[in-house]
């Protein structure tokens, strides 16, 4: 590595850094009983940076030419129109333990088969399954004697139920993160059910209702408000939390912690792209926004410290809702009679993080005297922010992650606007 360093300096580029990124990912996928896939994969790549002439260039290739990187600098130089200070960071070791782990992903097969079996039903076309293995290594080098190495694993279980009774036909999947045998039951059995009672179709009028909305979609909403702290959408005043720092944006139930250094956690993270040591933090408070999230960019024009969270762009690792004690069954009790929302679509445009409005079209369940009754769809959300967030009964226990960078607690909401 010094090698491409030395050859570097030799043409003018001081400020280099290597990102090598490696990677082992063995799955299998399979359907009813048959395997449909075995993959075995492991690839290598890397993402080189500069400072040349004053501008950042950022790029990702998969083998380190030395040659081939400095023509790619001089290059793209004439491209850039930007100019970052201090984007090749100083200083910083860290060494990281390499693991070796069990990779083997054939002894799921059999399990996966009988899952599949158990859970069939007549009114199931299909029972799919998928199970995946994951190791990623990432070191970070650069010519200022830089060296960061973290290594960070993961399981994946999804599944995916198809249903009919014929006149229609009806589907639900979900997922999780580093599960254990209880929790891979818990998931394909609330599928089941899920899928099952799609097939029932109930009716509701558009009003305000009490609103359960369970972990796996809290997911899939708040993974788009990770946007509104990213502090170069607040500065351009692109985020709905402009001017909002230290200042009351949610019920006080809600705690909103980031943890990208905890071991058990799947987004584990000890550094970020940028190279960026991660911390944890707490960046809603009781419902106060005790900070925004910084790249080394954005805290240099703002006059603060980075906080770690340029992964790519601005985003999260192990953001989570601090839970409560309830369990959703206790949390269906408490609501009595109201709606269950167990699936949303088009979060991406139907999430404005600048005005703050959400308008999502949902699928769920009819909730009548604490129990799930018939399945409800094609009915819209029709909310904001502050009202979503500041009208909070109660947060469950079941914190699960479906993403890396963020997860929630099934959370009981009070007078949400639905409409048909």
């Amino acid at each position: 590595m010094q090698d491409i360093f030395n050859y570097a300096r030799e043409n003018g580029i001081n400020d280099l850094q290597i990102t090598i990124n490696e990677v082992k990912d063995n799955t299998i996928d399979t359907i009813n009983d048959n395997i449909k896939s075995i993959d075995l994969l492991e690839y290598t790549y890397y993402v080189i940076k500069t400072i040349y002439k004053g501008k950042r260039i950022s790029f990702k290739t998969n083998k380190l030419d030395k040659k081939e990187i400095i023509d790619k600098i001089k290059k793209y130089v004439s491209y850039i129109q930007n100019d970052e200070e201090d984007y090749i960071i100083k200083e910083g070791k860290i060494k990281c333990k390499r693991n070796v782990y069990d990779m083997d992903i054939f002894k799921y097969k059999d399990y996966l088969l009988e899952l599949n079996k158990k859970y069939k039903k007549d009114i199931f076309k299909s029972v799919s399954t998928y199970y995946s293995k994951m190791v990623e290594r990432k070191r970070i080098i650069n010519s200022n004697g830089v060296e960061l190495e973290d290594e960070n694993k993961k399981e994946i279980f999804y599944t995916s139920i198809v249903a009919s009774d014929g006149d229609k036909i009806v589907s639900y999947d979900s997922k999780i993160y580093n599960p254990n045998k209880e929790q891979i039951e818990n998931v394909i059995s609330n599928v089941s059910l899920v899928a099952s009672n799609k097939l029932e179709e109930g009716t509701i009028s558009s009003g305000k209702y009490k609103v359960l909305i369970d972990s796996k979609t809290m997911s899939d909403i708040f993974t788009c408000f990770i946007a509104m702290f990213n502090a170069d959408n607040v500065y351009y005043k692109q985020s709905y939390l402009t001017d909002k720092l230290n200042k009351k944006i949610m019920s006080d139930k809600i705690t909103l912690i980031e943890d990208p250094i905890n071991e058990d956690m799947v987004g584990k993270c000890l550094f970020d792209s940028e190279g960026t040591l991660t911390k944890k933090k707490v960046l809603v408070d009781k419902g106060v926004l005790k900070t925004y999230l910084h790249s080394i960019k954005s805290a240099n024009r703002d006059g603060v410290e980075p906080t770690g969270n340029m992964y790519g762009n601005i985003s999260t690792r192990n953001l989570y809702i601090v839970p409560g004690n309830k369990s959703e069954e206790e949390l269906l009790e408490e609501m009595g009679n109201g709606i269950m929302i167990n699936e949303v679509v088009g979060t991406h445009v139907g999430i404005n993080i600048i005005t703050g409005i959400i308008s999502l079209q949902a699928e769920g369940m009819i909730i009548k005297n604490g129990k799930r009754d018939k399945a409800i769809k094609n009915f819209v959300i029709a909310t904001d922010f502050d009202t979503l967030f500041n009208n909070i009964i109660d947060i469950g226990n079941n914190l699960e992650f479906y993403n890396i960078s963020f997860a929630s607690p099934s959370i009981l909401f009070d007078n949400i606007s639905i409409s048909k």
